[in-house]
């Protein structure tokens, strides 16, 4: 949805246009839009918990996940 709002905008569309075409709120085109652009695109820190896993290791799971269970657990999915 951000992106969209974001490509929308750089195309010229109104806040009212965006909403429609997205299926949003006009406040949260107007929000979204006042987040600087793409780099309104970036997560922004939350409050809550630190993360406990680091980007390698979250890289490394997704990269096992991708390529499938080994062929000795007789299964065909995670």
């Amino acid at each position: 949805m951000r992106a969209r709002i974001v490509l929308l905008a750089a195309e010229g569309h109104t806040n009212t246009q965006i909403a429609s075409l997205v299926g949003c709120s006009r406040k949260a085109v107007v929000r979204w839009r006042g987040r600087h652009g793409l780099g309104g695109l970036d997560d922004q820190p939350r409050s809550g918990r630190p993360r406990t896993i680091n980007d390698a290791r979250r890289a490394e799971i997704v990269a096992v996940t991708l390529a499938g269970p080994p062929a000795g657990l007789g299964i065909t999915h995670w």
